[in-house]
């Protein structure tokens, strides 16, 4: 059966999605990691060239604004605290965090007050030797949402993700078990990919051998092991070793698992949020995470709300209509003046394959079902 359209269920108001790498700075350096996106030296960008990005925004959506932060590592910016308490003083839709939670938890809980979420990425790579800070940092982290939640209207969410590391599975279960045992409300799992190629490669735009799974001018055994004699202090090597000479990422028992992990492990009811239209009339509601680990996300030829609904803001400043970096950047946030303009209408998906989460959350539908979406773009 045809999928025709889709769409992302909890943006009632048409807000548009702002993803904003933030920084290129990141303290880890995971496998799997494209370059372009981390590094151990790039400087934060100013806080007030930041500031003219959030006003460029607000003065066309106002509130209307869905903003997702993330890295490199956002939260090891000396000033994430004070652009946050900046874009929350218009009370937008929704400000997002996603952190490696590497700082302490006080931090952390310092940063929530100006924050909607946070996602707490759990890098094997790195916590080797921090099971247990890192599992009590994250109960630390919801108990003080949950107090916050008590006395305040607008409520805030909370969601521990463990990046599934190829290896790693049976340790992954046991610490799902401990957090649901401590009742934490959201917990996710993310399948992850190796990357292949060299950085320019790998950037969007220039091709798409990032989503590949065999193919590259550079295998991913290679890449792994590439990765490998450049690694930063504190990964562990007994971990990242069991990755040398994988051409793919899982094996088919892993594979196998994790599709029933995000069948029977993530609360499906709660944790699904793209509905799909299909071409006999039926609807659907999915997980992205779902989609993206089956290959279901390509549509190329679909008409697509990026840019309308949803901006991405790379590491270098420059702003794309998504992810994808569909028809190059359309400014930057070093800069803007008052000639920036953003994107009125949709765009022609190019590409083969779309594998941001954001970027997913777009609506997007086949030649002639746009009609369909009607009420949401």
């Amino acid at each position: 059966m045809k999928q025709v359209a889709q769409r992302y269920i909890h943006n009632r108001t048409k807000a548009i999605s702002v993803d904003w790498y933030m920084t290129k700075r990141c303290n880890y350096d995971c496998s799997y990691c494209v370059d372009y996106l981390h590094d151990f030296h790039s400087p934060n960008p100013p806080l007030e060239k930041m500031k003219l990005l959030v006003d460029a925004i607000e003065d066309k959506y106002w509130y209307n604004v869905q903003w997702s932060l993330c890295g490199g590592e956002p939260m090891i910016i000396p000033w994430f605290y004070d652009i946050v308490e900046y874009i929350g003083r218009s009370m937008p839709d929704e400000i997002s965090v996603v952190t490696n939670g590497s700082i302490p938890a006080d931090k952390i809980i310092k940063n929530f007050e100006f924050l909607d979420n946070i996602v707490f990425s759990i890098h094997f790579e790195y916590i080797h030797n921090k099971i247990e800070e890192t599992l009590e940092k994250i109960i630390a982290i919801e108990k003080w949402r949950r107090e916050w939640n008590d006395t305040h209207d607008k409520k805030k969410t909370f969601i521990a993700r463990f990046m599934v590391y190829p290896g790693q599975l049976d340790l992954i279960e046991k610490m799902w078990e401990r957090l649901v045992e401590e009742d934490i409300e959201k917990i996710e799992f993310r399948n992850i990919r190796p990357q292949h190629g060299v950085t320019n490669e790998l950037r969007p735009g220039q091709n798409e051998l990032i989503l590949g799974d065999n193919t590259g001018s550079v295998s991913t055994a290679d890449k792994i092991k590439k990765k490998a004699e450049r690694r930063s202090k504190g990964y562990d090597s007994e971990v990242f070793q069991q990755l040398i000479g994988r051409n793919s990422f899982y094996t088919q028992e892993e594979f196998d698992r994790i599709n029933s992990w995000y069948k029977h492990k993530t609360d499906a009811k709660k944790r699904n949020n793209i509905e799909r239209y299909w071409e006999d009339g039926s609807v659907t509601v999915d997980h992205y995470n779902t989609m993206t680990l089956n290959k279901d996300n390509n549509y190329k030829g679909w008409t697509c709300w990026a840019g309308v609904q949803h901006l991405k803001v790379d590491p270098d400043g420059r702003v794309f209509i998504g992810s994808c970096h569909r028809g190059g950047p359309i400014g930057n946030i070093y800069e803007l003046d008052e000639g920036f303009e953003l994107p009125t209408k949709p765009t022609v998906c190019d590409r083969t394959w779309c594998g941001d989460y954001l970027d997913l959350r777009v609506p997007k539908a086949a030649p002639g079902y746009e009609h369909l979406l009607k009420d949401y773009v």
